[in-house]
């Protein structure tokens, strides 16, 4: 064997897993062990299997474990400063929905044990698209297939700094072009290993607030 490929935790897809109107995004993730080997493009290198059950979760078992990892996240961040949430509704996302009002609870909790006096906010879902229209900020997208490992302090302005991270299965390539079209955008590798977003968010937020500060 010289590789295998990676689903979710579970270990395998099931209707219960991520069950929305608009189907969840099977996305594999193909390691190599010792021996380094190239994948061709068009090239066959396995199959999604597809089976009938005798019946189908209502609910998604998915979604306690997304949300726990998800609140994590936002606590974590709040803790280290951040100032304003903008969740982003990409291609690949997992849970598309918010419970807005448990997430300020999180918030709330979590800038009061940091001793913040300001507490953070957070914006409903919203797409690419309008994230980047609305916004006029200091954008750095965390980038795993970019060179660049150090942030240029001259190219920042008194605008609110932003940083982007992607969802578990990665950018779609038109998305990270259209990120990378933003006027002013940085994009930044925190790290050569692939890493769940919310470790990508509370590494990128301390990587840059030691940058920045």
């Amino acid at each position: 064997r010289m590789g295998e490929f990676r689903v979710h935790y579970a270990g395998f897809f099931d209707p219960g897993f991520g069950n929305n109107k608009l189907g969840t995004p099977a996305v594999l993730e193909l390691r190599a062990y010792d021996t380094p080997f190239i994948i061709r493009d068009g090239q066959l290198v396995g199959q999604l299997n597809y089976y009938n059950i005798d019946q189908i979760k209502k609910e998604s078992y998915g979604k306690s474990i997304k949300s726990n990892y998800f609140n994590f996240m936002i606590q974590k961040a709040t803790e280290l400063g951040i100032t304003k949430f903008l969740p982003i509704i990409f291609d690949r996302t997992m849970v598309r929905k918010i419970n807005k009002e448990r997430l300020e609870k999180v918030i709330i909790e979590a800038a009061e044990q940091s001793n913040r006096i300001q507490i953070p906010k957070i914006d409903q879902p919203q797409n690419l698209n309008s994230f980047l229209n609305k916004n006029d900020v200091n954008l750095i997208l965390t980038d795993l297939n970019s060179s660049n490992n150090k942030l240029d302090l001259k190219k920042f302005s008194s605008k609110p700094t932003c940083i982007v991270v992607g969802p578990e299965g990665d950018f779609t390539e038109l998305e990270r072009e259209e990120i990378l079209s933003y006027k002013g955008v940085q994009a930044i590798k925190i790290n050569e290993n692939i890493l769940r977003s919310e470790t990508a968010v509370i590494s990128a937020i301390s990587i840059i607030n030691y940058a920045i500060n």
